[in-house]
């Protein structure tokens, strides 16, 4: 569809359905027949592989459990796990995923195991859904919801095989408790990449580094872990990147990679990067001295997570008593 010039390609029509569907407040007399419009662009961006458009699709409203199942055959099963248990919609569906689950297809059977995974506790009598007989109206019993579910999720993996949205699964269960095991099971995610969603993908390279810092993997393959962090754009990995440049731990010193670092990774957000670039800022390392900037990062520090470095700064160097700590806070 794109390399045909007089036909939208899936992301133009992703992009028009945007821009035309109501919010979610909006009052206006045409609503009905955006919607409808919207709508019909997602259906056809969906059709044609767009997988945000599946997202939208699958994230409520009428008919949104075929395109919930499909986004999960994808490899995302959030919005199939949030319809199973919703009670929005007939039962009859639900029991078709666990028919599916059951011959061990691995999209539902890693569905299921969401299911369980969750519980969800009765309101009125306390009581966790997933232990009760037909629970939900279609799921069986488990004692142990949580057994129940990692029993499902390796059913997932080994029915793959390697299903990596199973392994990634797998890998975020067991990061505190059993971070080796995490790693083995990230390291088979990681082995087919193309077979998570944009979204998981991103989770799974966050996820390396801190697991291999956990297992005490070694200096050079944790370092790289975070640069290719850093290189994707996540302002985490930037600022840990500022932090050993500028102290040196584990390579040599350098105040200008430190700021090139700190930088995107303040710009982002970062409460810790605003602080350490306007320490840097305001003692000229790296670059030259600029307090204009160092009050605007330290501000930004103060306002985004009260950071108390940054506050102590503003109230003594820079006069600003409105940030100043009680005797409370220190």
């Amino acid at each position: 569809m794109a390399d045909r010039p007089d036909v939208p390609s899936p992301e133009a029509l992703f992009l028009e359905a945007r821009r035309i569907q109501p919010r979610w407040n909006e009052d206006a007399p045409d609503l009905d027949e955006r919607h409808a419009r919207a709508r019909a662009l997602f259906v056809q961006a969906a059709e044609a592989g767009h997988f945000g458009a599946l997202e939208a699709l699958a994230g409520g409203g009428e008919g949104c459990f075929p395109w919930a199942v499909r986004l999960a055959r994808a490899g995302d099963v959030g919005e199939l796990v949030s319809a199973l248990t919703s009670g929005d919609h007939p039962v009859s569906l639900a029991r078709e995923v666990l028919t599916a689950a059951d011959a061990d297809e691995p999209w539902a059977q890693l569905a299921v195991a969401g299911v369980y995974d969750l519980g969800m506790e009765n309101t009125a009598t306390g009581v966790l859904v997933a232990t009760q007989p037909d629970g939900f109206g279609w799921l069986p019993a488990a004692a142990d919801p949580r057994a129940e579910a990692r029993r499902r999720a390796e059913r997932a993996l080994a029915a793959g095989p390697d299903y990596a949205p199973a392994a990634l699964w797998l890998a975020f269960a067991d990061r505190y408790d059993a971070p080796a095991q995490a790693l083995a099971f990230l390291t088979v995610a990681l082995a087919d990449l193309a077979a998570l969603p944009p979204g998981s993908r991103a989770q799974a390279k966050k996820l390396l580094p801190e697991l291999l810092e956990e297992t005490g993997a070694e200096w050079d393959a944790q370092f790289a872990a975070r640069r290719a962090l850093a290189a994707s754009g996540d302002a985490e990995a930037q600022a840990w990147l500022g932090d050993r440049y500028r102290t040196g731990e584990g390579v040599a010193a350098d105040a200008v990679a430190a700021r090139g670092y700190y930088e995107p990774a303040a710009a982002a957000g970062d409460v810790d990067a605003c602080r350490e670039l306007g320490r840097m800022c305001e003692a000229g390392e790296g670059g030259p001295v600029d307090e204009d900037r160092a009050r605007e990062l330290y501000e930004r520090a103060a306002e985004l997570g009260a950071d108390p470095f940054s506050r102590d700064r503003l109230a003594e160097k820079f006069g600003l008593a409105f940030f100043a700590r009680t005797p409370d806070e220190r």
